[in-house]
This record gives structure tokens, sequence and C-alpha cells, in this order.
């Protein structure tokens, strides 16, 4: 147990929240509420996704530049440990195909008002791939080809979604790599130990740690 405390997973708040989600589900990440949390700066996704999940309208495209809504895509969430600014890009494993993607600030209002409320939405692209082998993201270079935006300002504390949509349909897969982020945007400090007990009989311990650990 000693080398797996070092290992922390995410936020217990993060932990809390997701823990709704049905594990008979074949992708629940495709839902906003079974978000993939974040705790590390690199996903690669080798198969790319099909459809959009159980709750298949949870943007909506009068209200968010992803004109077609939910699109063959996955939710990704995090809570930044550190102010600062979040970026990302997605590189298609395929240069052809066309990814787009939303970020929604869901710190005091749950994912279910997306839909509903355009204010929490905070950047998004639905530009084409003409040209830029794909990638796109908010890196803070902006490129001639439209598909990238400015770094996100973020707060200590807050909470976002990232929804990636496959516009293309197809299922080459790509990376979505947060090193342009000035931001910590997951936990890196390992867990602390709240209490330890034992049983009188001196045959059960018991650890109690400040959040979730692997």
């Amino acid at each position: 147990i000693t080398m797996k405390i070092l290992f922390t997973l995410c936020l217990l708040s993060v932990f809390l929240l997701f823990t709704v989600c049905c594990l008979s589900k074949s992708l629940p990440e495709q839902d906003c509420i079974c978000s993939i949390p974040l705790c590390q700066t690199v996903y690669t996704t080798t198969t790319a996704y099909n459809g959009s999940g159980s709750i298949p309208s949870e943007i909506n495209p009068t209200k968010s530049c992803l004109s077609s809504g939910e699109k063959n895509d996955a939710w990704y969430i995090f809570t930044a440990q550190t102010t600062g600014s979040v970026g990302f890009l997605i590189t298609p494993f395929n240069g052809q195909d066309d990814y787009d993607w939303a970020i929604f600030n869901i710190t005091n209002k749950p994912c279910s008002q997306i839909f509903t409320d355009a204010a929490m939405e905070v950047s998004c692209n639905y530009d084409a791939n003409i040209g830029c082998g794909g990638v796109t993201g908010p890196n803070g270079t902006l490129s001639p080809c439209g598909q990238t935006e400015p770094l996100i300002p973020v707060i200590a504390g807050e909470t976002y979604v990232v929804n990636v949509s496959n516009y293309s349909s197809s299922q080459n897969g790509y990376t979505i790599d947060f090193n342009s982020s000035t931001a910590i945007i997951y936990d890196n400090q390992p867990p602390q130990k709240l209490l330890m007990t034992a049983s009188c009989s001196e045959k059960q311990l018991s650890l109690h740690f400040n959040e979730p650990i692997d």
C-alpha cells in the first residue's frame, strides 16, 4: 500500500460528483456527468467515439458554437489547482479528420444546465479542417486556419468540462494535450493520512485519507 498511496486520482469533490455514473454503461464518458477526470496532461484515444452517450442532447446548437450539438463526442473534467490559464491541443491521428470542441464552467452549475445556459460556455471552436492537419484547441497561438483559440483564464477551485466532438465521424482516434496550460489542472499532491485505527483484536487496520487513492 505504501507505493499505491503515492498516486492520487483526482480531487475528492470531482470523485464524489461522478460516482453516480452507472458502471453498466459501455461509454459513460460520453455524458457530461461521467466526464473523464484529468489526472495527467496527455490523453490518447486510439479509437474515436461513436454516438453521443445516454444523454444525447447536452449541448444546445442554438446556444453553443457547436452547431451540430453533440457529435461522436467525449467529455473531460478538471478542477484548477492554481490560478492561471488552460490550453490544450487535439491532434487527430488522421490529419484530415475534423474535430471541434467546447469548454463549460460547471463550478456553480450542474451539467444539466449546459443546454439552457449559454453563459456556461467559456470557449469553443467549430472551424472546419482547412489545412492545419486537424490540430485544434485553445493553445494561445492563433493559426491562419482558424482552428485555435486564446488560452482560457481560470481561478483556483473552478471546475470545467471539455467536450471533444468528432465531426468527421471517423474511428481514427486522437490525442489531447494540456501541456500548454500554466495553471495546474489536476491534483499532483500525495494524499495525507487523516486517521488510523486498529481493532482490539489487532486483526483489522483502518486508514483514512483526505482524498481517494489508487
